[in-house]
């Protein structure tokens, strides 16, 4: 693992077409390990933590999405890459989004995993009051729910292991890396939803039929916005795809960006 100028701790594997994964809000990059393993077989794989999360340094401005879109270009530009598929997961499909709109020539293929789109009133009031726990409790106040909602009853009773290194991820957040990145990610999404139709790129669009935070009526809504979007719909999936249904997921990715 190496780290770009702006202290942002990024990690290539692989040859061939290259394409960047970018994490959840509190997780790191690490939740991509079964994705790297498969997509480096035929792809250069780059991973990287967001500002303020695992290995990478706080943003030296106050963080909004363009923010962390000036990330992703810096890591592009740190492997002198001039185009690149983006895959996103969660606040990472808000700002692979982000990206392609500002740089379209630099997107190949786009992926929304598990992503918010065009939230109901009672969705978006949902998320901004876990928010606000966070901010007057302190982050760790929304973990145990937070596991629930991400992992199913049996992944958590069959793989303590797992459990446990996404509870010390989120447990030894930076609070001033997390709670920024939180805020964006429970108020923002409405501002994407007003320019989607722009993107142009092939979109892979994909979340759980269990997905609270990210429906299924979501990802079909965001795909009748775009000119070019495949959706798949996981049964009984939740929100940590790539890490409890890795096979699934490193599958459909492959089978997406071979295209």
């Amino acid at each position: 693992m190496t780290k770009t100028r702006d202290g942002t701790a990024v990690l290539a594997t692989g040859q061939g077409n290259p394409v960047v994964l970018i994490h959840g809000v509190g997780l790191d990059q690490t939740i991509w390990s079964a994705q790297r393993d498969v997509l480096s077989n035929d792809h250069k794989v780059i991973t990287y933590d967001i500002y303020g999360h695992g290995g990478s340094a706080l943003s030296r401005e106050p963080v909004t999405l363009d923010v962390f879109s000036g990330q992703l270009l810096g890591v592009l530009d740190h492997f002198e890459l001039d185009r690149a598929d983006i895959v996103g997961f969660s606040i990472g499909s808000l700002i692979a989004e982000t990206f392609c709109l500002a740089h379209p020539d630099r997107v190949g293929r786009l992926g929304v995993l598990n992503g918010v789109f065009d939230r109901s009133p009672e969705e978006g009031a949902g998320v901004r009051q876990r928010l606000e726990t966070a901010r007057t409790e302190g982050p760790g106040a929304i973990i145990d729910a937070a596991v629930e909602r991400w992992f199913s009853p049996a992944f958590r009773k069959t793989r303590p292991d797992v459990i446990a290194a996404v509870r010390k991820r989120l447990e030894t957040n930076h609070p001033e890396g997390f709670l920024p990145a939180y805020g964006i990610f429970a108020h923002i999404d409405d501002q994407i939803a007003e320019r989607i139709g722009e993107i142009k790129s092939e979109v892979l669009v994909m979340t759980g039929t269990l997905d609270a935070g990210s429906t299924p009526a979501m990802a079909r809504r965001l795909a009748k916005r775009l000119d070019d979007a495949r959706v798949e719909i996981l049964e009984g999936g939740r929100h940590m795809m790539p890490v409890e249904n890795a096979d699934y997921v490193s599958a459909i990715l492959s089978d997406f960006l071979k295209r």
